[in-house]
């Protein structure tokens, strides 16, 4: 197992494991436990929705 060595190191209580599809499929509810399991405020989250949605391609203009 990849993550044994990781464990093994640090010991389980810091080490977060995510999986990629939790984190696409939950982005906020996945940054919201990473940020608290990291004991970063909860409050900088706030506004998570305006970060994950600032660079869609569908907001640009597309030329004719």
């Amino acid at each position: 197992m990849q993550i044994k060595p990781y464990i093994e190191t640090f010991g389980r209580e810091q080490v977060y494991l995510l999986t990629y599809e939790s984190m696409i499929s939950q982005p906020r509810e996945k940054l919201m436990e990473i940020a608290k399991f990291i004991n970063i405020n909860l409050d900088f989250y706030n506004n998570v929705d305006k970060l994950l949605n600032a660079n869609r391609s569908s907001d640009r203009y597309v030329l004719p």
